[in-house]
């Protein structure tokens, strides 16, 4: 990721890294490799990241349109909605924990507290059930195999010939690699438990109002022959794990620098505090009643959510899609046909032609935003393989920062969380260099 940056910094925006593979940071160019009109394809990353097949590895274009159009407006706002009071629910009670802590005199690393937090809402998101994590304060199985998928994903698709490494590694009788290699198995396993226990519930339902999922109306779609667009059990379950990988992983990342940021920055959390307080936001136990609807009409809140996603959002790195056939045009270049395009946010998101300040963390920047600075950033993708996910964690992002501030506004960053603890590193997902994020109370 640095080292992309700095020769894109060095020789331009179009870098041609390998015979196969071309590094692009031009912005027009990147719309047109991203563009939902002239597909690029997924390339080689995708095929040896992961054994099954989901929203976020299927290549082909037609078959990811039926997977996407199956899930309809699971994601969409008005259905997350419907979910918001639980997600509020295990924010609030999760920052009222971490203040206790706090008020005891410890001091608390806020890092697994996001990653207790986003598992239990995914995990009761997908399956009607959370995964404990935040009732006992500690890692489930399920949630540490997320973690080690996350890492097997991002090391097997950097490697060539990846497809054969957990076969090689099957032949090595340690318990340890055994564990590590069938982590996507164990997955893959409790989604197709949990999914048939959510079915038995929807059959059983007496109201026909069961409880509310991702995967109520999709698993209903099963066995109804006038559902143009469903899923069977096996496509389920793999979207099942993706969905956990992807939503625990990436909020807690970018939910850590969220803290820092506030925490750092005395005069932005007081600003967002002002703007907290003019909907009815109380700090402390005060028993307000602030609501996602509330929070989405927030600009500075907004502009503060967009600046931490330009700089810290948890992918960073260019996944590779596929020139056409018959080759295109990009900025001055005739690329052919199979030569995979990388387009790194890493840079795009701190470029100085469409950034005053590209380093600098100005949420201000965001209040008359250009255009081009609004289609330059990918922390969700882009064009039509755009996270699906992307509301969900927007509502997640948008209620941790009212409960930190409102529980745990008062707290400082303790003497370990400097600015070179907090640097970032790449591992696939990015993560501080120190691996925490430590709060204190004076």
């Amino acid at each position: 990721m640095y080292t992309f940056h700095h020769l894109h910094d060095q020789y331009g925006p179009y870098l041609r890294v390998s015979p196969t593979t071309i590094l692009v940071a031009d912005l027009d160019s990147v719309k047109k490799i991203h563009s939902p009109h002239d597909i690029f394809k997924k390339g080689s990353w995708y095929g040896g990241a992961l054994k099954s097949e989901n929203l976020l590895t299927i290549k082909d274009p037609q078959k990811y349109k039926h997977h996407r159009r199956a899930f309809g407006t699971a994601f969409s706002n008005s259905n997350l909605g419907l979910l918001e009071p639980m997600v509020r629910r295990k924010t609030e009670f999760c920052f009222k924990r971490v203040a206790k802590r706090l008020e005891d005199g410890e001091v608390v690393d806020i890092k697994p507290w996001f990653y207790y937090l986003a598992a239990d809402i995914i995990g009761e998101l997908c399956f009607g059930k959370d995964f404990g994590a935040l009732d006992n304060e500690t890692e489930n199985p399920l949630v540490r195999d997320c973690i080690n998928l996350a890492i097997v994903a991002g090391t097997k698709g950097k490697i060539p010939f990846s497809k054969y490494l957990n076969w090689i590694l099957s032949f090595i009788p340690h318990p340890t690699i055994q564990w590590f290699c069938e982590c996507e198995d164990r997955l893959l396993d409790h989604g197709a438990k949990a999914l048939k226990g959510i079915r038995r519930e929807i059959r059983d339902c007496r109201d026909k109002k069961p409880r509310p999922s991702l995967f109520v109306a999709l698993l209903d779609h099963i066995d109804n022959p006038s559902a143009k667009y469903k899923l069977n059990m096996i496509e389920l379950q793999q979207e099942s794990t993706i969905i956990i990988v992807a939503g625990t992983d990436t909020v807690t990342v970018t939910g850590t620098y969220l803290t820092w940021v506030l925490l750092r920055n005395p005069e932005i959390r007081q600003k967002l505090i002002d703007e907290l307080e003019t909907v009815g936001w109380i700090q402390g136990d005060s028993g307000d009643d602030i609501t996602d609807e509330l929070l989405q009409g927030l600009p500075y809140l907004k502009c503060l959510l967009q600046e931490v996603l330009r700089l810290y959002a948890p992918v960073q790195i260019g996944l590779p899609r596929v020139v056409p056939n018959n080759g295109r045009l990009l900025g001055p270049y005739f690329i052919p046909e199979g030569i995979e395009c990388m387009t790194q946010p890493y840079t795009l998101h701190r470029d100085p032609k469409l950034f005053d300040e590209p380093f600098a963390f100005k949420p201000e920047r965001w209040l008359n935003a250009t255009k081009e600075m609004e289609s330059a950033i990918m922390s969700f993708g882009a064009g039509s393989r755009v996270c699906p996910g992307q509301h969900l964690a927007m509502m997640e992002l948008r209620l941790m920062a009212a409960m930190m501030l409102k529980y745990c506004g008062d707290a400082k960053l303790a003497d370990s969380c400097t600015d070179e603890s907090m640097e970032i590193v790449e591992k696939f997902l990015n993560y501080p260099k120190g691996n925490k994020c430590e709060l204190q109370r004076d």
